[in-house]
């Protein structure tokens, strides 16, 4: 029987010898308790590749080599459109190009005004709503208001649905 004083457990003497217990089998053993070495022998250990996970940063030889698909760029195909517009594409304005001047490039702007291609195939009853690909959009500067009606390629980059990280603010 044990004594509790504070946080201590002492252990008092057994009253009886108790005969030699047994050892627990394997399967009577809580899950705290670990079954010795010498009595564990009889099975064998799993290979470490197959049966053992381990981190990538503590083995970079076994880090997967599948393609990150967010990582690879889209690539162009005949018949493919630019997805259409809306209230909360933005659009990063290109310095290089002859309409946008240098002080602008890099800026953000939001879209005021885009056109909407719509092309209907009569034998498939496919429906196409687009951004054509000769539009001018009319944009408005974030920082300073400044409006621009700017081609397609007046801009770096055309987002079409929310912000990009360059204006990922509160």
């Amino acid at each position: 029987m044990a004594k509790k004083t504070g946080v201590k457990v002492e252990a008092e003497a057994p009253e009886e010898p108790a005969p030699e217990e047994e050892e627990a089998a394997p399967d009577e053993l809580g899950d705290d308790e670990e079954v010795p070495a010498e009595e564990a022998g009889d099975e064998e250990a799993p290979a470490p590749d197959e049966a053992l996970s381990y981190a990538s940063e503590a083995h970079p030889e076994r880090i997967p080599v599948e393609v990150d698909v967010a990582d690879v760029e889209p690539a162009d195909y005949e018949g493919e459109t630019i997805p259409p517009l809306n209230a909360e594409s933005w659009v990063i304005l290109d310095g290089s190009h002859p309409e946008v001047d240098d002080r602008w490039d890099g800026a953000v702007a939001g879209v005021i005004d885009w056109p909407t291609g719509v092309e209907h195939d009569p034998t498939t009853g496919d429906t196409k709503v687009f951004l054509p690909p000769d539009a001018h959009l009319t944009v408005k500067e974030r920082s300073q208001g400044a409006m621009f009606y700017l081609p397609l390629d007046a801009f770096k980059e055309i987002h079409t649905s929310g912000r990009p990280e360059v204006v990922a603010f509160a």
